[in-house]
């Protein structure tokens, strides 16, 4: 797997929590990005792939978005099953540069 590092545009996560919210705000806000989530990182680098637990994992992003962000942020998601995670998948959410700017999270503005 390529180890690229995290930036202002790449991000990882290695569980679904709220936390992505403020991420999706984050990126919306400014020039888009992407978050790859089942992902360990050490340094801002990832160091294993090991993939999500659970299921239902769009499921969870669509509502931490709805309940999280205001107004919410358009995303694309995807899980991908990698050969070497044992059927644990990890999940790629691209957010594009919002036109509906400013985005806010609930969780941040706490």
């Amino acid at each position: 797997m390529e180890r690229h590092p995290e930036s202002m545009r790449l991000d990882y996560k290695q569980a679904l929590e709220r936390s992505i919210a403020d991420t999706m705000v984050a990126m919306a806000n400014t020039d888009g990005g992407v978050i790859i989530a089942g992902v360990k990182e050490h340094n801002q680098v990832p160091t294993e792939w090991p993939g999500l637990l659970g299921q239902d994992w769009l499921d969870t992003v669509a509502n931490h978005n709805a309940v999280e962000n205001t107004p919410n942020v358009r995303y694309e998601a995807a899980t991908v099953e990698l050969p070497e995670n044992s059927g644990r998948p990890i999940m790629i959410t691209r957010i594009p540069q919002s036109l509906r700017r400013p985005h806010i999270s609930r969780r941040s503005s706490r």
